[in-house]
This record gives C-alpha cells, sequence and structure tokens, in this order.
C-alpha cells in the first residue's frame, strides 16, 4: 500500500486505532518524534519501504491489555534507483481488547 503522506496512512490505519490515539496521531504532535531522514525522504520524492518485526508471547488467554514491540526497519529508493537503509527503530505499542473483540493500538513508545 502507497500512502501519500503520513496523514492519509495515520486515516487508512483507523479501524486498528483506538479513538484518542488516533486523534493524537492526527495532530501530529506528541506522540512519535519522526527520524528526520523522513522530512529529507519527502522532499526528495524517495518511495520509502518498511519491514516490520514483531515479538511474539503468550499472554493470558483473556487479557484485555497486551504489550508487543516491533522492531522497523525502512529502505528509502531514490529517483535515481539508489537506496539508503535506515536504522533499526524499536518501538513498544500497547493494545486493547475492545468491546467488539477486536485488538487497537491505544499506546506508541519509541524504545531505540
Amino acid at each position: 500500500m502507497t500512502d501519500i503522506d503520513t496523514r492519509s496512512a495515520i486515516i487508512r490505519a483507523k479501524p486498528w486505532i483506538e479513538d484518542s490515539l488516533h486523534r493524537k496521531l492526527l495532530t501530529g504532535r506528541d506522540w512519535v518524534r519522526l527520524p528526520g531522514s523522513w522530512a529529507l525522504w519527502r522532499e526528495d520524492r524517495a518511495i520509502v519501504t518498511a519491514q516490520v518485526a514483531i515479538t511474539a508471547r503468550r499472554d493470558e488467554p483473556m487479557a484485555q491489555n497486551v504489550q508487543r514491540t516491533a522492531m522497523v526497519a525502512q529502505v528509502a529508493q531514490w529517483p535515481d534507483g539508489s537506496t539508503t537503509e535506515s536504522a533499526v527503530m524499536t518501538y513498544t505499542v500497547t493494545l486493547a481488547r475492545g468491546v467488539d473483540d477486536r485488538w487497537r493500538l491505544t499506546e506508541i513508545e519509541v524504545s531505540s
């Protein structure tokens, strides 16, 4: 999936994000500090792909909240075809089970 900008990606992800966090993400303030490279990638019209690995662990069967660690590796492909790999970023995410029994993201913290 290709999104034109971060806001478009956040809007598309709405079904998987709890309402208050979704509103916070849309403001673009006080949530997760974006890498400085993102502005350069956008300005130079790079295509950015990401690979994500999420930790697996066993939780209580009826747990209402769980935490996971997500490691994200990104690669920017420039208009000339060259690529640049970014450092792996690690996030701690919290998910909550909704009344519809679906999991939604409720919190994001940058771990490294």
